[in-house]
């Protein structure tokens, strides 16, 4: 029986692709660096095959590759925050750059997970996810290009949590949607180029209001923080419209309908979540 390996399975979009093949009797093998996020993971999802490992390190790549029958790779690990990203330049390179020229080289199938923030790069983090991009396309694998994850670890809704944050600008907007949601979409990609899954935005402010009565606008951006995301750029070309996805490439899904150059696709022009939704975000 063939499995499907998810590296960074830890994180909450590996565990929901978990879930996904699980629940299609399929065995799911995992690696991530976290061993007790490991052991929680377990109690949660029984059954599993977990080992414990970087993707810098490609005899343990190697081992699990002569281990099992993989049949797809999904490529979910990565360092992600901006702050540590521009402090730690040559970490955040060596996972999301290296790492990810590991992975695509050693393993076929595999699907490669991005960000946002690889489009227009602002800062060290969006750099290296645009070249871990280019390195996925470049070995002729397909990448899924994400926005937030609402349930996802690290997240503004986690920092609540945490502390109350200040918020930078009221009408700054974010594309957010459900972490299952997005990890049906990745478990059905299938091609080469850059698949971007439809994301409804949401307004820093409301999300504030959502969470804490206490909203104090700074009007100081942090470094490399942008006003709005962008998923897709007015530069890249070609690219085509599904009924909930966008595809960047020469290879479209069937259906797919070609925009004219200069399409974009931003989070301060699209759906919008609501307040009365966003408030249903708390844990």
């Amino acid at each position: 029986m063939q499995s499907c390996l998810i590296l960074g399975i830890t994180g909450r979009l590996g565990e929901e692709i978990a879930k996904i093949h699980l629940s299609q009797g399929a065995e799911v093998v995992g690696l991530s660096r976290n061993e007790n996020a490991q052991w929680e993971l377990e109690q949660r999802i029984p059954g599993l095959t977990l080992y414990s490992g970087d993707i810098l390190d490609r005899d343990i790549l190697n081992f699990i590759k002569k281990k099992h029958i993989i049949g797809k790779i999904y490529h979910c690990a990565a360092l992600k925050h901006i702050d540590r990203a521009a402090k730690y330049p040559l970490g955040y390179t060596k996972v999301n750059v290296v790492g990810t020229d590991n992975v695509c080289r050693i393993f076929d199938n595999v699907i490669v997970v991005s960000s946002d923030k690889a489009c227009l790069p602002s800062g060290t983090y969006g750099a290296s996810k645009l070249l871990t991009e280019a390195s996925a396309l470049s070995y002729g694998h397909p990448v899924v290009r994400l926005g937030n994850l609402i349930e996802s670890q690290g997240n503004l809704m986690r920092l609540f949590e945490i502390k109350i944050p200040k918020c930078t600008c009221r009408g700054m907007t974010r594309f957010f949607e459900h972490t299952d949601i997005v990890a049906k979409f990745i478990t059905n990609v299938a091609g080469k180029g850059i698949h971007v899954p439809a994301m409804r935005s949401a307004k820093l402010g409301d999300i504030f209001d959502a969470f804490t009565p206490v909203a104090e606008e700074t009007g100081n951006f942090r470094q490399d923080e942008k006003m709005h995301e962008t998923l897709v750029a007015e530069w890249e070309d070609p690219v085509w419209q599904g009924i909930n996805s966008f595809y960047i490439g020469d290879t479209p899904p069937h259906g797919f309908v070609r925009q004219p150059r200069g399409f974009t696709y931003q989070s301060s022009c699209n759906k919008f979540w609501t307040a009365g939704e966003i408030k249903k975000w708390k844990r």
